[in-house]
C-alpha cells in the first residue's frame, strides 16, 4: 500500500545495487542508472546512463519523465575515484567532479522541475568521509594543480550542498534532504586507477566489510524520518558530523554551475 517510486544513481553495483535489492523486496518500484545492464536487477529497473555525458543524463531524465516515473525518493549515489592525470568529459567539465557532482545536480534539477507539487520527496546524497578534509575553493579544478583525491574530495563536498542548494530553489515543494556516509566499504570504485593500485585494491577488498551493512543502515534512516540536512549521518551507530554549510558564495558557485550546466547541450 506505501509501494514509492525509488531511483538509485550508479545502481548496478556496490552500495547502489544493496540499496536495489533492499527496496525491491519490499515491492518498491525500483529504477537504477548505470552503465551496466546485466548488473541490473531487471532489464525494466535499468536506465543506461553515463555521467560522464550530460546529454546522456538528459535523456534518462526525459526518459523517466515521458514514462511517467516520478521519484518519491532519488538516491544520488553513482561515483567514481577518478583519472589518475587530469582529464575533461566532451562536455569541458573536469571527470570525477562531472560524475560525482555536476551531472546529480543536472538529473536532479530536470526531475524536481518536472514533478507536481504533491506529496514529499527525499533527496539522498551519499559522500565520502574525505568530505571533511575540503577547505573549499569556489572554482572548477585545474590542471596545473590537479589531484585525483582532491577532485574526489571536493565532488563529494560539493554534492552536500547540492541538496540545500535544490531544496532553497524548489522551497514550493515538500523536498527532504539526507546526507549520508557509507564508510570504506569494497566497490569497483578503483576501476579507474593505474593498474598497480588496481591490484592492491584488490588483494585488500576482500578484507573490507561489503556494501551490505551501509545498506541496511541507509534504508533504516529513510524508514524513520531520519533527516536533517544539517547532518552527515554515519554508517555504524548513530553517528553524525556536521554537514557543509550553504552560505553566499557556495550559492553563488552552484548557480553559476546550473547555468553552465544548461548551456552546455
Amino acid at each position: 500500500m506505501n509501494r514509492k517510486n525509488i531511483l538509485i544513481t550508479g545502481g548496478t553495483s556496490g552500495l547502489g545495487l544493496e540499496l536495489a535489492k533492499l527496496f525491491t523486496k519490499r515491492g518498491d518500484n525500483v529504477k537504477v542508472t548505470g552503465r551496466n545492464g546485466k548488473s541490473a536487477l531487471s532489464g525494466e529497473s535499468f536506465i543506461y546512463t553515463d555521467f560522464a555525458d550530460l546529454s546522456g543524463v538528459r535523456d534518462a531524465a526525459n526518459a523517466l519523465i515521458t514514462n511517467g516515473f516520478s521519484p518519491d525518493v532519488i538516491i544520488n549515489n553513482a561515483g567514481t575515484l577518478g583519472p589518475a592525470s587530469f582529464t575533461t568529459t566532451k562536455d569541458g567539465f573536469e571527470y570525477t567532479w562531472q560524475v560525482n557532482f555536476i551531472s546529480h545536480l543536472l538529473l536532479n534539477d530536470l526531475l524536481l522541475k518536472a514533478s507536481g507539487g504533491g506529496g514529499e520527496k527525499l533527496l539522498v546524497f551519499v559522500t565520502s568521509p574525505v568530505f571533511k578534509l575540503v577547505k573549499p575553493v569556489y572554482r572548477l579544478p585545474e590542471e596545473s594543480e590537479y589531484s585525483t583525491f582532491r577532485a574526489y574530495a571536493e565532488s563529494k563536498y560539493f554534492l552536500l550542498l547540492t541538496g540545500d542548494y535544490l531544496a532553497a530553489k524548489y522551497s514550493d515543494k515538500k523536498l527532504n534532504i539526507l546526507k549520508f556516509s557509507p564508510g570504506v566499504f569494497g566497490s569497483g570504485i578503483f576501476r579507474m586507477r593505474r593498474p598497480f593500485l588496481r591490484a592492491v585494491y584488490l588483494v585488500a577488498e576482500p578484507f573490507m566489510p561489503g556494501p551490505g551493512r551501509p545498506a541496511r543502515r541507509l534504508l533504516h534512516l529513510i524508514d524513520n524520518n531520519l533527516y536533517d540536512s544539517s547532518k552527515v549521518f554515519m554508517a555504524r551507530g548513530r553517528k553524525s558530523v556536521a554537514a557543509p554549510e550553504m552560505n553566499e558564495e557556495s550559492e553563488d558557485f552552484l548557480f553559476s554551475l546550473e547555468k553552465a550546466v544548461n548551456i552546455v547541450r
